[in-house]
């Protein structure tokens, strides 16, 4: 460095005598390592300050007078005064115009740096802008850029002025890029907030030219797609090109509007700012601009094109996923984007993506869910919680990965668990109410009620206790937790939860049984022939099939037997007198004894016992639960502040009841309990009363009585008798159940049953009103569940005798009374909307069917057969005045009553043609409500287990196989036509199918048939019903007229319908998750060579040549059989005998008398029903196929037969 000379001199304490220089240079080492200035240095400084002064009018020296003025400034911290400054800059702006030494300018602009680092630029301001514009305007391009890293320092002290007149004045591009790179950097600067508001000022009040300036830089770099945006800068711009575009959108949206289009170049093939430009998008899109509250709809192009390129999935790769993942809360939180990106999302779940990608998306949608604003808002993020319920549904594609469901579910019920506390403390909160009851929904409908063992069901148990109602929480708050689970449940909701409990409740039953056979040795002998039978019922309440080996067998059930610690814990749990503190301990005790490092999952372990001890509650959490639900019985707080009606807030709190008293009936005998109960019983509380009675019902199955015993069974009898004598129908049924279950074991049974027949036989032979013979035969029809069989012939009697009187007399009084009591709108209505007199025909065909079924004989059951079959037939105008939805209603109830007594074994003998083909146009009614209500009762009547497409009702399989037929009907035009009748047809004849398969499955695991003896040979008897009954279904039923046909076989409209039905039927039947999507071509063709030679008729050569026509149809489908299962079966056909067997011919001929289709006109058929649809008609079709049908246990087959 050149400096000026200047005399030596010494001083003592620094340093002796030395120069001006010499001294300079101390100064700088104080400054540098911030000394504390004493009093010997202050001395030091008061003779430098001095030796300024001598020299402060000497221009040769002027510059070192300029760095010594400013050192001493600094170090005794003084203001300094602004002729000093602004001289200071002065000199130092001549030194730069005057001199070209290469070290006197580096020295120059260290003087400038620590001006700007001890500010005092702020206080000179025309000297200091003269400074900075001759040092940017004179500096080379290295000297520029190291100053320019100082000129941060600048912004950071908020010298808004100087950069301002900076940006403006200066000409040499080069330079203004320097600067606005260094803007850049300190506007995305996330840890520079005091200068980024300084940034924010410069660029909003630019003029046009630096306007101008910022978008060629930023322009520049979105063409050319580099990383670096500028060769002038050193600092790395990697992905900072979007940030500050992003940036200014926010500041300035005009300033960079006009780019926004070109950040789409980023989505071409190859480009290195690819992520850097997805990640500006979810930004951008994914928050609220100011002045532009909708991004997405102001750059719509882009929105597009954007959501285009991410659901290329040959572009989007796993760094793209993750960028997009970590951006979807944002997206997910406003209106405007949440539901475009719903749809993106479930799209990139359809493919398979890398765990953790699938994981960051998971977490993100979760993360969202638990954003308390989402509770709260408005509008009700309905296109979110649709895409958890399809990521949910047992074939979602996340089912790829068992921990992507598990971390869902758990997060789930993380967000459900924080929402219903919000909502529990301030009931007033609507909308918290309806998120948790969709979110509710979503968790609930995972749990399919077609199996006992749903795999579904063990995350619902782990749900339940740690989310749902935290076991882990005091009493008062899991009551009040399960209190406002249930307020936010519906009907369907109310039987999963139920089939929670039972599963619980049967699983501690079973174990009761066990444990005493276990711990007593002779016992242990004598009984052991019970042990297969009760680890069976264990293990269909419990686990899953596939575990039920590895875990009860290997694990379990030895540990019960050789551990007595473990059977004293496990007993300890299961009693009556443990209370839920200690349940939990012990639990954990169980758990640790039964994890063992063989490879079985510790969910199974938690699962099984979580039904043992962990639905627990005792005396404590009932007390606080008797408080809650006497307060929504007696008090409007609750109902006022949820914005409900009282009685429904009532109803439910009483449903609760009657679910813990269900599971745990003991804690249900204290007197204030017990008080409570027979107060809401009374038959003036109506519906409350129904759900009282309930709750006694519940009570009967705990046997241990004690001291209640003779007087609580005494109010029982008293409320049930009266209740049945003199109230209305509803109450009436339920009074009749809890005197039943109350009656079971009773030593007066049948007295106190024959007093309840006497009453109902009273109700029906003398009627004070209306309302007795409404009470009566509705009583008559329920009481015939419970009757004894010494009465059953009575109960016949009087069904005969009087309510088949019912229905057949047509009096002209009640018709004038229907007449002017209805409207002649014809709108379905509910049947308790009808008028009296037609509402007491309904309950006479309901009461029939169970009368039939119950208490009937073969005689009483014919003749009941016939009158209701002539019902089914008779034409409107038989009806008289009755209007069309009467009718309708009447003929529904009709058929139902047909079905409910042909659930019996006994009575399938009497099943006939002609009542089967009666039964069969009920699917094809064109009134939509009694088709539907058909076809449900039908395919329940049909499954063993429970089906999703009627959850309300309850698994039955007691029908004639021959019913398997009317099922072909599902496929008719007026099934198909309509997409969302199509996939319920669909759902509910693929249900029927693979629960008959599950059924096959289970009764092969227990080497014992438990359905019917009918399936116990060959399990395909079920595909072979379906195809052989279909046959004369479609024949005989008057929809088809083949006989128009017959006249002009030009005419092929009811062969394409014939064709089509048996197609569906045949897709369906022949599903991969069934065993007849595992048989071979060759196979099915026999079965309808086979089929042919049982069915045709004996006479009647017109109506032999409708079947020929229609096995011809069959052949042609079957043509079209195809099978993506690996290992086909052939099995041997094992065709049952039809039901009119007297009807067949026993000697057929091939060819002799029959009617074949010409190859053209097959031909034509084939076209129709298989080629004339479009490509994207057939993938609509494909999709369906694969998408319709959300069973849990669609992947059960018998090639992997568990071992006993």
């Amino acid at each position: 460095m050149v400096l000026v000379s200047v005399s030596r001199m010494s001083f003592d304490g620094a340093g002796g005598d030395g120069s001006l220089q010499e001294n300079l240079k101390t100064l700088l080492k104080w400054c540098d390592k911030d000394v504390e200035v004493d009093s010997s240095k202050r001395a030091f400084i008061q003779f430098f300050t001095t030796q300024l002064d001598e020299i402060e009018n000497h221009g040769c020296k002027a510059l070192l007078w300029a760095h010594g003025s400013m050192l001493v400034a600094q170090l005794t911290q003084r203001k300094q005064d602004e002729e000093i400054i602004e001289k200071s800059l002065s000199i130092l702006t001549s030194t730069i115009e005057t001199m070209k030494s290469a070290d006197l300018l580096k020295y120059v602009l260290k003087i400038g740096k620590l001006f700007i680092t001890t500010k005092y630029l702020p206080s000179t301001p025309c000297a200091a802008s003269s400074f900075l514009k001759k040092c940017f305007s004179t500096l080379n391009k290295e000297l520029a850029q190291d100053f320019s890293r100082t000129l941060q320092e600048l912004v950071s002290e908020c010298a808004v002025f100087y950069i301002s007149v900076l940006v403006e004045d200066l000409s040499h591009k080069a330079v203004l890029h320097t600067i606005l790179f260094t803007l850049f950097s300190q506007l995305i600067n996330p840890a520079c907030d005091k200068s980024k508001n300084v940034v924010k000022h410069i660029f909003s009040t630019c003029d046009w030219k630096v306007n101008n300036t910022i978008r060629e830089m930023l322009n520049d770099a979105l063409l050319s797609g580099k990383v670096h945006m500028n060769e002038l800068s050193s600092l790395s711009f990697r992905g900072h090109v979007y940030q500050v575009i992003f940036e200014l959108l926010v500041i300035k949206k005009d300033l960079v509007v006009g780019l926004i289009n070109n950040t789409e170049l980023c989505l071409a093939d190859g480009r290195e700012d690819c992520l850097e430009g997805l990640d500006f998008f979810c930004k951008m899109f994914g928050t609220e601009v100011p002045g532009e509250l909708n991004p997405c709809e102001f750059f719509s192009h882009l929105w597009h094109e954007f959501l285009s390129h991410c659901r290329n999935n040959s572009l989007v790769q796993t760094r793209e996923l993750l960028v997009l993942a970590q951006h979807t809360p944002h997206m997910l939180s406003h209106s405007s984007t949440r539901g475009n990106w719903c749809e993106l999302l479930f799209h990139f779940f359809e493919y398979k993506m890398p765990f953790e990608c699938e994981k960051n998306f998971i977490l993100s949608i979760t993360s969202s869910l638990q954003d308390s604003q989402l509770w709260s808002d408005d509008e009700s993020p309905c296109s979110l919680l649709s895409l958890v319920e399809r990521l949910l549904s047992p074939e979602s594609p996340i089912e790829r990965y068992g921990k992507s469901r598990s971390l869902l579910l758990k997060d789930l019920g993380c967000a459900y668990k924080n929402a219903a506390k919000a909502g529990m403390n301030d009931l007033e909160l609507q909308n918290v109410h309806n998120f948790c009851s969709k979110l509710l929904s979503c968790l609930l409908g995972t749990c399919s009620s077609l199996l006992p063992s749903n795999k579904d069901w063990a995350q619902l148990r782990k749900l339940f206790v740690h989310h749902l109602v935290p076991y882990d929480e005091n009493d008062e708050v899991r009551m009040k937790m399960m209190l406002y689970l249930w307020l936010n449940c519906d009907s369907k909701q109310f039987i999963i939860l139920h089939e929670l409990f039972s599963k619980s409740k049967c699983v501690r039953t079973k174990l009761k049984s066990i444990l005493p056979i276990l711990e007593d040795e002779e016992a242990a002998r004598s009984k052991r022939h019970l042990l297969p039978k009760l680890f069976r019922e264990l293990h269909l309440a419990s686990v899953q099939e596939v575990v039920f080996g590895t875990f009860l067998l290997k694990i379990f059930f030895p540990v019960l037997r050789k551990n007595l610690q473990f059977q004293r814990n496990l007993k300890q749990v299961l009693s009556e007198a443990s209370s839920c503190s200690e349940n939990n301990k012990l639990v954990i005790n169980l758990k640790e004894t039964l994890w063992c490092p063989n490879g079985v999952d510790r969910g199974v372990v938690e699962g099984f016992l979580f039904y043992v001890g962990e639905v627990q509650f005792d005396q404590a959490s009932m007390k606080q639960l008797i408080k809650l639900v006497k307060q929504c019985l007696e008090g409007h707080e609750i109902s006022k502040h949820l914005g409900r009606h009282h009685l429904n807030v009532a109803r439910t709190a009483l449903h609760l009841l009657n679910e813990i008293l269900y599971i745990t009936p003991y804690l249900g005998f204290n007197t204030e309990l017990l008080e409570y109960i027979f107060d809401w019983s009374r038959p003036s509380n109506g519906t409350l009363s129904i759900l009282a009675l309930q709750c006694l019902t519940s009570l009967s199955s705990h046997q241990k009585l004690g001291d209640y015993s003779h007087e609580f069974m005494g109010r029982v009898l008293l409320l049930c008798l009266s209740i049945i004598d003199d109230e209305p129908r509803g109450q009436v049924k339920m009074a009749i159940k809890c005197l039943a279950a109350h009656l079971s074991v009773h030593s007066d049974r049948d007295i106190v049953l024959r007093d309840v027949l006497t009453i109902v036989q009273r109700n029906l032979n003398n009627p004070i009103g209306p309302i007795d013979i409404e009470r009566g035969v509705s009583a008559l029809g329920h009481f015939s569940a419970i009757c004894p069989s010494s009465l059953k012939q009575s109960v016949e009697s009087d069904c005969l005798s009087k309510l088949i009187c019912i229905i057949r007399e047509a009096r002209d009084e009640q018709q004038s009374d229907i007449l002017s009591s209805c409207s002649s709108n014809n709108t379905w209505i509910d049947w308790k909307e009808l008028s009296h007199n037609v509402s007491v025909q309904v309950q006479a065909l309901r009461s029939i069917g169970r009368c039939m079924r119950f208490c009937g004989s073969l005689h009483g059951v014919k003749e009941a057969l016939e009158t209701l079959e002539l019902l089914l037939l008779a034409p409107k105008d038989s009806f008289g005045n009755y209007r069309e939805v009467e009718i309708d209603h009447l003929r529904s109830e009709a058929a139902l009553a047909i079905l409910f007594i042909f659930e019996a074994e006994r009575f399938h003998s009497l099943i006939s043609r002609s009542l089967l083909i009666s039964l069969s146009k009920m699917l094809m009614d064109p009134r939509i409500e009694v088709r539907h209500r058909f076809a449900e009762k039908l395919c329940q009547g049909l499954s063993p287990y429970k089906v999703r497409s009627y959850i309300n009702g309850r698994s039955r399989c007691n029908l004639p196989p021959c019913f398997l037929g009317l099922l072909v009907l599902l496929g008719s035009d007026l099934w198909m036509n309509n997409q969302v009748e199509k996939e319920r047809a669909t759902l509910m004849l693929r249900e029927v199918c693979v629960s008959r398969h599950v059924s096959v499955v289970q009764n092969s695991f227990f080497k014992k048939v438990a359905v019917k003896k009918f399936y116990e040979k060959e399990p395909l008897s079920v595909l072979e019903n379906i195809l052989a009954i279909a046959v004369p279904i479609l024949v005989e039923n008057s929809v088809f007229d083949l006989d128009s046909f017959l006249e002009d076989t030009g005419d092929i409209d009811v062969l394409t319908s014939i064709t089509q039905c048996l197609k569906f039927i045949c897709s369906s039947i022949t599903h991969s998750s069934t065993y007849g999507g595992k048989v071979t071509k060759e196979y099915m063709k026999r079965l309808v060579d086979a089929a042919k030679q049982n069915l045709y008729p004996c006479s009647g050569v017109n109506q032999l040549k409708k079947y020929s026509i229609v096995f011809e149809l069959l052949s042609l489908v079957v043509k079209h059989y195809n099978t993506s299962v690996t290992n086909q079966i052939s099995p041997p056909i094992a065709l049952p005998l039809p039901f009119f067997t007297h009807e067949i011919q026993q000697n057929f001929v091939e060819g002799q008398n029959n009617f074949n289709l010409t190859v053209s006109c097959l031909n034509r058929v084939e076209k129709i029903v298989y080629y004339s649809k479009n490509v994207d008609e057939q993938q609509a079709d494909k999709s369906l196929a694969e998408t319709s049908f959300n069973l849990s246990h669609s992947d059960l087959s018998m090639e992997s037969e568990p071992c006993w």
